[in-house]
């Protein structure tokens, strides 16, 4: 017996050295990481950055001083969340060390719930592998790795799901799951469905728990048991009953949790109005739903493989069976895991496919959700080995090679792509420099018109009028959102009350697209005319290979017509 003791004590004695050692290598990886990508931050998050320092500034929650405050970005928790940071650091440096904290943050907990998740199916083969597989699959990711370490929330939103699967594991009816899915709906506004799922899925397994002993033990075969063995029908009778008081206990509980999370959400949406006078963030008109058409056709594109809102591996017909597979393996032998496994993956589906394409041509809006669904489709994978080859290591290994290459393929392809589209608007470190020059040119107040709003924002410190979204002007976007889409062309005739008020003296897009504006309005660079004002292009700046941004001035009609 001290032998076997000893023996336990020196495996578990090893058994946390490896775990301290991975727990080393994620976070230097992490930090090499961020090294790399230090003057990276996506366009995007700029936005969210002049918001807060508007903020921290004293001129309210508004994309510049003196206008109005507007909810122009989908993220407003996390900009809030930095604002501490940010006054000490600056917004960029603030949403780069806590995105970097964070990654490695979502990156350790998903192990440690697969190690959770190991010792509910003990009975699959390897299924120690649950704790390292998924870990190192998201780390290849590229979505998942790059945008919090450019500034972006995917990586405080994945945490905040995660701790829910972490809690939902140990204590399935804890009043903090509603209260963190509140915390992630002011960080995303689709992760507000991830609770209520959880609660659906939690009901579902409860009934189909329930319904399944009383098929096992039907009615007649236990009256008919009573009169061969009485003590035997008192003791099934025992548990029936413990059953259904159990049962009715989950659903008092998932019914208050339902309450709860009710009155938070309802909190929320009461801030939201008192503050920006809207129900949802302005970014709902701004960025439309895809039409139905487009939905049944990012179905078809999901179950192929192809939808580039979902990406690899979860995409494709093999990834959503094995993930199905594995909710269907946990359902049996970790109910509560399976519950908020799959509502938080089933979220991170819907949204994908709910949404329109997103500019930066990946799986962005998914990647919060990516955990998740690793995790199951592991669990799926490990079953169907078993299943084919019971017992041998060699099939699972070579899955997760497969998986690893094309990820890691997939990471340095992206990263290396920088220079094209849109990669350097992804990088954004192209476009500091051109905004610091449109600065010095642009006197303070005057307005620029543009669809690349972020970093022209944050740099230059000019009012910016986004015509083509909206994100940052309730009246552009309620305009987008009557049409069905944004507006690729400044010249179209539903602008022009909106571009007369705003009253923008300068243009400032790429050379393509300001060269077909001007086409189009029947001009060209050297003087064209949109509503009534006339432009002319005064100065390049390169931004990537052979694309210029440039900058128009509105000039005086006068001038104009003897030019």
């Amino acid at each position: 017996m001290a032998e076997l003791a000893l023996t336990e004590a020196g495996d578990a004695a090893r058994r946390r050295r490896v775990l301290l050692g991975l727990v080393c290598l994620a976070a230097l990886y992490v930090a090499a990481m961020a090294w790399r990508l230090r003057d990276f931050a996506v366009d995007d998050a700029y936005i969210g950055f002049a918001f807060l320092r508007n903020l921290l500034e004293g001129h309210g929650f508004t994309f510049h001083p003196g206008g109005r405050a507007v909810e122009g970005v989908t993220n407003v928790g996390w900009i809030l969340a930095l604002a501490p940071a940010a006054a000490l650091a600056g917004a960029v440096t603030a949403a780069k060390l806590l995105g970097a904290l964070l990654l490695f943050g979502a990156i350790l907990l998903t192990g440690a719930i697969g190690r959770g998740l190991s010792s509910r199916v003990e009975t699959l083969p390897h299924a120690d592998t649950l704790m390292l597989a998924p870990p190192i699959l998201l780390a290849a990711s590229f979505e998942f790795l790059y945008f919090p370490l450019a500034g972006m929330e995917t990586a405080a939103l994945s945490c905040i799901i995660l701790a829910m699967a972490w809690i939902a594991l140990r204590t399935p009816h804890s009043l903090a799951l509603p209260v963190l899915g509140a915390l992630a709906f002011t960080l995303h506004p689709e992760a507000v469905l991830v609770y209520p799922i959880y609660v659906v899925l939690r009901l579902l397994i409860v009934r189909l728990s329930f319904g399944a002993r009383l098929r096992r033990a039907p009615q007649d075969e236990v009256e008919k048991s009573a009169e061969r063995h009485p003590p035997h029908l008192e003791v099934r009778a025992e548990q029936a009953s413990k059953d259904e008081g159990q049962a009715a206990i989950t659903v008092s509980r998932l019914i208050a949790g339902g309450l709860l999370y009710a009155a938070l959400l309802a909190l929320i949406t009461l801030a939201r109005w008192l503050v920006f006078g809207a129900l949802l963030p302005n970014t709902f008109a701004a960025k439309p739903p895809a039409e139905l058409g487009a939905m049944l056709g990012g179905l078809v594109e999901l179950a192929s493989g192809s939808h580039l809102g979902t990406g690899f591996p979860a995409a494709g017909l093999l990834g959503l069976w094995l993930m199905a597979q594995g909710w269907s393996r946990l359902r049996r032998s970790a109910p509560d895991a399976a519950a908020i496994l799959g509502a938080i993956a089933a979220a991170g589906l819907l949204f994908a496919i709910y949404a329109r394409p997103d500019w930066t041509q990946s799986a962005r809006y998914f990647a919060p959700y990516l955990p998740a669904a690793l995790l199951l489709l592991w669990t799926g994978a490990l079953d169907l080995a078993h299943r084919l080859w019971p017992g041998r290591a060699g099939p699972i290994a070579a899955f997760a090679g497969l998986l690893l290459l094309v990820q890691g393929l997939t990471l340095g392809a992206r990263l290396g792509a920088m220079e094209d589209f849109p990669g350097y608007v992804l990088a954004g470190r192209t476009l500091i420099g051109p905004a610091e020059e449109v600065a010095r040119i642009v006197p303070e107040g005057e307005t620029i018109a543009t669809r690349r709003i972020g970093a022209l924002a944050y740099v230059s410190r000019r009012p910016v009028f986004d015509y083509a979204y909206g994100l940052t002007d309730p009246e552009v976007a309620r305009a987008v959102a009557r049409r069905g889409g944004f507006f690729e062309r400044p010249g179209e005739p539903d602008l022009a009350a909106i571009w007369k008020a705003r009253d923008p003296r300068w243009i400032l897009e790429d050379e393509a697209v300001l060269a077909d504006i001007a086409r189009r309005a029947g001009g060209s660079l050297d003087g064209f005319t949109l509503h009534g004002m006339t432009y002319r292009a005064e100065r390049r700046f390169p931004i990537a290979p052979e694309v210029d941004w440039v900058l128009a001035r509105r000039i005086d009609q006068a001038l104009a017509a003897r030019d």
